[in-house]
């Protein structure tokens, strides 16, 4: 009796497997007469550019990055693989996008994702790599990622964690006397602590700050 329970169980799990590959094979190839239908409307389309948007609707829409290699136009192109890189998080697709600007904004977007500090230091572009370190900053509360950033952006990313963690010690550690003060005005608005204003030595904002922050 217990050998026959034995027998029956196994065949049944042998039954539900074979079911499931049943299953994943179906809509496998569904999905593939999917793109193929759709990628035939765009072949209709007589307009180079209104074709190639065609095909990139069409890669977001399956998330095949296939259909982006028929693309002709090259931003375009670019932003196709973009679309399905974020739908897929296939982060592979950004070495397929040509112009280096586009390729840069697609690392960025995958070292935020990741939280990949080292990604954020092989961008060549300063705007996206101060902007990088800000934001994993921000989402780490690690300030010593401030502490790479070169010019006035480094002073908005420690205002960012100060606002963003209610944290005015931070402004501390700003050196701009204005950008301090500013740390200081929007953080006592975030925390509603109008005390913080006081701190602020330009009375211009000093007004701004005692204005905007309401006290419950």
């Amino acid at each position: 009796m217990g050998k026959e329970l034995k027998k029956k169980k196994g065949s049944s799990r042998k039954n539900l497997i074979v079911i499931s590959i049943l299953v994943i094979i179906f809509f496998l190839v569904v999905a593939s007469i999917i793109v193929i239908k759709s990628r035939d409307s765009c072949k209709k389309i007589t307009d180079s550019d209104e074709k190639d948007t065609c095909y990139s609707n069409v890669a977001w829409k399956t998330k095949d990055d296939s259909s982006c290699e028929k693309i002709i136009n090259n931003e375009i192109k670019d932003y196709c693989y973009s679309r399905v890189m974020i739908k897929t998080s296939d982060f592979s697709l950004c070495e397929k996008i040509i112009n280096n600007e586009e390729k840069e904004l697609c690392y960025e977007k995958i070292a935020i994702e990741t939280i990949n500090v080292s990604l954020c230091e092989k961008l060549t572009i300063s705007r996206f790599q101060d902007r990088c370190y800000e934001k994993i900053a921000v989402k780490t509360k690690d300030i010593t990622l401030c502490e790479k950033i070169v010019g006035s952006q480094k002073t908005m990313c420690i205002a960012a964690l100060a606002e963003e963690y209610k944290d005015a010690s931070l402004c501390e550690k700003i050196i701009d006397s204005e950008g301090k003060d500013y740390c200081y005005s929007y953080t006592a608005q975030y925390t509603k602590n109008v005390n913080l204003c006081e701190k602020i030595i330009d009375s211009e904002i000093k007004d701004i700050c005692n204005t905007y922050t309401v006290v419950e």
